[in-house]
């Protein structure tokens, strides 16, 4: 019978991450151009970190969650989930009772609104 080790499940899961890293690093060269090479690499790879921690700490899934959530984030700004301009982000993050899809299309949807009411172009997610 196969065994897998806890250190092989482990290693199993570091790849699984760094593969959604790169992934999400690659979505926002590619969709957001102009934010990634002002930011650059390092940086971009942070606020993707940054985007996965938040969506674990607001119970959303991460493999589908972290792009929107990080849509959101180059769109309001890095904290906006503690920014006082951007209260109703709060509630609705914080509601248990809503699901999850329901909650990031709700941030996807202030997001959008706040890029308008700026007036410009919300960027492509």
């Amino acid at each position: 019978m196969l065994q897998i080790r806890a250190e092989q499940m482990e290693m199993f899961r570091r790849n699984r991450e760094n593969r959604m890293i790169d992934a999400a690093m690659e979505h926002v060269r590619h969709s957001l151009p102009d934010i990634y090479y002002s930011l650059g690499p390092d940086a971009v790879r942070d606020s993707v970190l940054k985007a996965k921690s938040k969506c674990l700490q607001y119970r959303f899934d991460i493999s589908s969650a972290v792009f929107d959530y990080l849509a959101v984030m180059y769109i309001l700004g890095f904290d906006f989930d503690e920014d006082p301009r951007y209260q109703s982000a709060k509630h609705v993050l914080a509601d248990p009772e809503l699901p999850a899809e329901f909650r990031i299309r709700q941030l996807l949807d202030l997001a959008i609104d706040a890029s308008l009411a700026a007036g410009r172009d919300a960027p492509a997610a």
